[in-house]
């Protein structure tokens, strides 16, 4: 019986920490989100058409993964878009990267709650 709460013990610290240090990176952006008006419809669809549609729409490359043609298609994934593009594997490889400018706004309409208008 100790042997298991130790181990749950362990398991919570563990959880604790990387939580916390997930939140620490996450709070260390220097980006100037008073700049963009981050919604889809304002800046982000285009920006969304011209480096993600091509693969994600239907017939494209990655329409297995999501097509994004509208708001209402992406809406649920959008948590795991800005993750991929976060860690650089969205745009993939040899596709147009996104510029400096652009994975700031994708940065800005997270904190933003990825609002639609």
């Amino acid at each position: 019986m100790k042997k298991g709460i130790s181990l749950s013990a362990v398991g919570l610290t563990l959880v604790a920490i990387l939580t916390a240090v997930a939140c620490t990176k996450e709070s260390t952006s220097t980006v100037d989100c008073n700049k963009y008006n981050s919604t889809y419809n304002s800046n982000m669809k285009a920006i969304i058409d011209s480096k993600c549609g091509t693969c994600h729409t239907a017939g494209g490359s990655a329409q297995f993964s999501g097509i994004y043609d509208s708001y209402a298609d992406m809406k649920n994934g959008l948590d795991v878009m800005w993750l991929e593009i976060k860690e650089g594997r969205m745009p993939q490889p040899g596709s147009t990267p996104l510029t400096a400018e652009e994975k700031e706004a994708f940065e800005c309409w997270q904190k933003a709650g990825f609002p639609e208008n």
